[in-house]
């Protein structure tokens, strides 16, 4: 089957790291301790992670800020205080709580868990909240203050650890005196940098009990006994910082630091139990996971409560940073070293200037000798058209001491190193491109009619325009800079050749004109579909509602300004009842309406980005595909990169597939859905053959439950505003539709008189929730509270 070249790339799976399983034995030392800065900035930090080189991050449990830091660690592991840089805090979105962070070398980003929420999120450097992780739900049943702590990501950037400083409310009570706590290891894994991360498995450890002498206050006791911090090493293993609070009162109590290896990614082998399916362990039947003490030391009133690894260190061991909390504790940093894991290596992955690559970023550490397996995507089809000119790509890459050719790699870590890409024009070959015109070979101020742009027809000339195409820059043509473009005086035309198969898909960059207020939208009878701009700023497509009669439809809630270059895409496909559908993308997003429907093939589903343009009436019976014979653009805008190709689809694209996007074929089946030709997967990161995660959440369902939005978590939020979770999203309606559909009534007593809730909606992709916030604070906020959710 002929394909074609799009900005949604299949990502190849993440790196395939093969790590040396023969476990060595590791001994943990201090080397030095220093007191850190806090004037002006973070006192209470609760976690710390490497960045590399020189680079830490650090989070505040009190101020909820991420803290850059400069940590200048000597060869041999010192650091003084001198050695300490520590700027002013950045605040993070939405923070409450913030406890564990961790680098993920991939983005240059930092995940945090927040214990005030059991939540683990993803925020930007500048502190802006980006994607969320799907906790499991059991983890919500902490007690108060002893939720989620710790949280580590390994070095190949693949899997990443979380676990509650104390016991679940369902794993029994928290430590005392003579009893630790039972602790939930929880690990997550992503199959590649692109993804969200999911979660795969839980193994119990038990923490040492307070000890004799707990802190009594008022017959309750106040010493404490739990997990406070995380570090996974690059053999798979994991370093567990326990924390210990006791002594006989506030002012007569210390810390206690115990570090503890476990083997085995939490397993031991296979020898401790995966308690991940279990409600309760209180009274069932598990093994915990063993644990080897590494570290073990009275610090007085100093709060350790974070970890990371470091930077190796000149006799080849590893440093490990300790970083205490403040408050009424002396602020402090600790350098450890990490010896009998002498054979880390930290490799860095470049970023290709064209295409996607499966590692990217860095620091990684891998165990030396792992074998790694790297890829490049998106360069199988050519990277640049000028004039309908291919520029076909093949890859060299050389990096860690290695050298060759293609774009799936394999080599052995020997070394410290960087991988670079380096991609080299071959002889041009064969492209599903059909036609393209992009417009910087032409001679400036070559009028249209007099063929300065081959095959345009109409009032206009190349120009030279220069402009910033919204990202990526250059789509769908991808150059650095757009020298000309088409200025459109009145109106052009360009006629395209028809081929006899598959679907058209028809690609551009156009700037806005809104038409003027006496400007009708008047309806072209010759034109297979049309997309016209309002007085107002709308964008309207010309389709049929479910009468066939034709209507303008606006297509999304944005308004646009003249002269604003807009990336727009249109995409064709006959149904088995002849009729014609339209696929319509502005700047890489599909346009769904509520007149738009599921997918041509499922007709009767509401709410969509395909939308009817041609009726059966007028197609039925014809031998092939309804296809884009011409562009007409009228009004005074400008034109750049019109790219037409044609895409064919197998029919047995899905009678061959287990899963689509990680949902069984078999339960979309069950449930209705029909296989959607080249349906746009959600994040507009690549496309899936058949069915789409996509379709299952605008249908409202969750596929791991079988039931539709189903509350995932309800709470009150800081300024005393009910918030309630869903599992699912409706992205094919507009806001105000959405909040209709999730009526909340509040009753002081139970089966008393209710009151509605006023709330809006907000969609989390990401994690697939919607999540309905009250619009004020609600006073008196106990009660009862029904819920109706509408699928």
């Amino acid at each position: 089957m002929k394909r074609i070249a799009t900005a949604a790339f299949a990502f190849s799976i993440f790196p395939a790291v093969t790590i040396p399983t023969a476990a060595v034995a590791l001994t943990l030392t201090k080397v030095s301790e220093a007191v850190r800065p806090t004037s002006a900035v973070g006192e209470q930090i609760s976690g710390i992670t490497w960045a590399g080189g020189e680079l830490y991050y650090a989070v505040d449990d009190n101020d909820n800020k991420l803290y850059p830091l400069t940590l200048h660690i000597g060869a041999d592991g010192t650091l003084t205080k001198a050695d300490i840089s520590m700027p002013d805090g950045i605040a993070v979105s939405g923070a409450n709580d913030m406890e564990g962070c961790a680098f993920d070398p991939a983005t240059g980003n930092i995940w945090i868990s927040e214990e005030a929420n059991a939540r683990i999120r993803e925020i930007a450097p500048d502190g802006t909240a980006l994607r969320s992780v799907p906790v499991p739900a059991i983890m919500r049943q902490y007690y108060g203050n002893f939720s989620l702590e710790a949280l580590t990501i390994s070095g190949d950037g693949k899997t990443m650890w979380t676990c509650n400083e104390e016991s679940l409310k369902c794993d029994g009570t928290n430590s005392t005196k003579t009893v630790g706590a039972t602790v939930r290891l929880t690990r997550f894994v992503r199959e590649s940098v692109y993804d969200n991360w999911t979660a795969v498995g839980q193994w119990a450890y038990l923490t040492q009990p307070i000890g004799s002498d707990p802190w009594i206050y008022n017959g309750s006791v106040k010493g404490r006994s739990g997990v406070s911090a995380l570090a996974a090493l690059p053999d798979g293993r994991l370093l567990v910082l326990e924390r210990t609070l006791w002594g006989n009162d506030l002012w007569d109590s210390t810390f206690y630091n115990r570090i503890y290896l476990v083997d085995g990614s939490a397993s031991d082998g296979g020898k401790a139990t995966d308690v991940s399916a279990l409600a309760s362990l209180k009274s069932a039947d598990f093994k915990y996971v063993k644990k080897t003490q590494l570290f073990n030391k009275e610090v007085g009133w100093v709060n350790y409560e974070g970890m990371c690894l470091g930077p190796r260190l000149s006799d080849g061991s590893l440093s490990v940073i300790l970083v205490a909390d403040g408050g009424n504790c002396t602020c402090k940093i600790m350098t450890q070293k990490l010896s009998g894991l002498d054979e880390v290596d930290t490799l860095y992955f470049d970023s290709p200037s064209k295409g996607a690559a499966s590692i990217v970023g860095g620091p990684y550490r891998f165990m030396k000798n792992s074998s790694i397996e790297v890829s490049l995507s998106g360069v199988e089809y050519p990277s640049a058209y000028t004039n309908n000119t291919a520029v076909c790509t093949d890859v060299t890459w050389n990096g860690c001491g290695q050298t060759g050719s293609g774009s799936e790699v394999s080599f052995t870590v020997t070394g410290d190193g960087r991988f670079t890409w380096s991609l080299t024009d071959l002889e041009p070959a064969e492209t599903a491109i059909d036609e393209a015109d992009g417009f910087e070979t032409y001679k400036v101020g070559a009028l249209v009619e007099e063929g300065g742009v081959g095959a345009w027809s109409g009032s206009g000339e190349v120009v030279a325009a220069a402009y910033a195409a919204p990202s990526p820059a250059g789509w769908p043509m991808p150059r650095d800079a757009h020298a000309q473009v088409l200025d459109v005086d009145t109106g052009v035309r360009r006629e395209f050749a028809c081929t006899t198969n598959g679907s058209d898909r028809l690609e551009m960059m156009v700037t806005v004109r809104r038409r003027s207020a006496d400007e009708s939208d008047e309806i072209d009878e010759a034109a297979l579909l049309a997309v016209c701009c309002d007085s107002a700023g709308a964008l309207k497509l010309l389709c049929r509602n479910a009468s066939g009669e034709r209507e303008w439809v606006r297509l999304d809630d944005a308004t646009y300004e003249n002269g604003q270059w807009l990336r727009m895409s249109f995409e064709l496909a006959t149904n088995d009842a002849g009729e014609t559908f339209a696929l319509v993308g502005v700047n890489g997003r599909t346009c769904e309406t509520a007149l738009g429907l599921h997918s041509p093939y499922a007709a009767g589903e509401k709410g969509g980005a395909w939308h009817r343009v041609g009726a059966a009436a007028q197609a039925a019976g014809a031998s092939s595909p309804v296809r884009i014979s011409g562009l007409e653009v009228r009004g005074t805008v400008r034109i750049d990169d019109v790219i037409k190709t044609s895409v064919g689809y197998e029919p047995e694209y899905a009678e061959s597939m287990a899963e689509i996007d990680g949902v069984p074929v078999a339960w979309l089946e069950a449930h209705g859905f029909a296989k959607v030709p080249s349906a746009p997967f959600p994040s507009g990161r690549r496309r899936a053959l058949g069915y789409t995660v996509g379709d299952v959440y605008v249908a409202g369902l969750d596929p791991e439950t079988d039931e539709p939005f189903n509350v995932t978590d309800i709470r009150f939020d800081d300024e005393g505003r009910l918030r309630i979770s869903f599992n699912g999203v409706r992205e094919d309606l507009a806001d105000a539709a959405r909040d209709k559909l999730y009526p909340v009534y509040r009753m002081k007593t139970l089966g008393g008189e209710e009151t509605p809730v006023a709330g809006t909606t907000a969609i989390d992709r990401d994690a697939g929730v919607t999540v309905w916030t009250s619009s004020e604070r609600i006073e008196g906020a106990k009660g009862f509270y029904r819920v109706e959710v509408e699928r």
